[in-house]
């Protein structure tokens, strides 16, 4: 919910998809909202349902707050969400990558300096 990091996420998700030859965002919404005040509402939303697959949510919380990222997996996998989980964490201050395998297909791994990214979708 940073207002002054948001540009700069809007413009990475564009530098993701021309460096690591992944699908983006093109022509289409990005919104900036608290994950676990929102989420449930915003993928139940009638014009977000048709496309639910085209969706990729972008998981970025405070690092340290490794029960929020369990929270939101959970919540997806309760909905059996089919869009696309992009993970970004640190490997000293967030949770291990090892812990995300249980609940998670990762198709795409990037890992810059301590932080990674996993690109992945929800295993039912």
């Amino acid at each position: 919910l940073n207002k002054k990091v948001f540009p700069i996420l809007q413009k990475n998700i564009t530098k993701i998809g021309e460096n690591y030859q992944v699908s983006t965002l093109k022509n289409d919404q990005v919104l900036n909202l608290d994950a676990e005040k929102s989420l449930h509402k915003f993928l139940f939303r009638e014009d977000v349902i048709k496309r639910w697959s085209e969706v990729v949510i972008f998981l970025d919380p405070p690092y340290e707050k490794h029960n929020v990222y369990r929270i939101i997996i959970e919540e997806l996998k309760t909905i059996k969400f089919s869009g696309e989980l992009w993970i970004e964490s640190d490997l000293q201050k967030g949770p291990p990558k090892d812990n995300f395998s249980q609940s998670l297909k990762v198709s795409k791994e990037i890992v810059h300096g301590n932080s990674y990214l996993l690109l992945s979708t929800v295993i039912e």
